[in-house]
Order: structure tokens, then sequence, then C-alpha cells
């Protein structure tokens, strides 16, 4: 993971074990098993992080509408914790 991340944290690997997304091979080599994450929790699971989606997408295009060409958001979503002294690099 190292080849495509310089800053991996290594819980992260965990959680996407944990949650299905890659699975570890029998040469310990990491296989990835799909390009998105759905929760198989349950439809609360999928509210929630529709909730929090569309909150975040309202909140960008409001943003943009008002203040968009001095100080334009991002439209994307990147549900990753970054740390504060990353954001810079981020907005680029």
């Amino acid at each position: 993971m190292r080849r495509f991340s310089a800053t991996f944290p290594p819980c992260l690997l965990d959680e996407l074990l944990r949650v299905g997304v890659v699975e570890k091979l029998t040469d310990n080599t990491i296989q990835l098993k799909t390009r998105a994450y759905i929760p198989e929790g349950g439809d609360t699971d999928k509210l929630n992080i529709l909730g929090t989606d569309v909150s975040d997408l309202v909140a960008t295009i409001d943003h943009n509408l008002q203040h968009g060409a001095k100080d334009p958001f991002f439209q994307r979503s990147d549900v990753r914790q970054r740390p504060r002294e990353a954001l810079g690099e981020f907005r680029r």
C-alpha cells in the first residue's frame, strides 16, 4: 500500500478488511474486491451516508453560488480523516 500512499495509517487496512473492500491473499498481498464502499449493515448506515453527503453537497453548491469565483469549493467527496495541515494541499 505504500506504493500508493506515503502516509497510509496502519489502522486503515484493518478497516478496509473489516468492511470487505479488500482481502489479504495467501502471499500476504492485498487485493481490491470492490471500487466503492456500500455499507452492508442495513439501511441506517446507507441513510447516514446519504444524509452526510447531501448536506455537504448542498453546502458546497451554496458556497460556490455565493463566493465561487473568489474562493470556489471543490465539489467532490473525500471521507478520509485528514490532518489539518494537509488541507492546503487537498484544496490545490
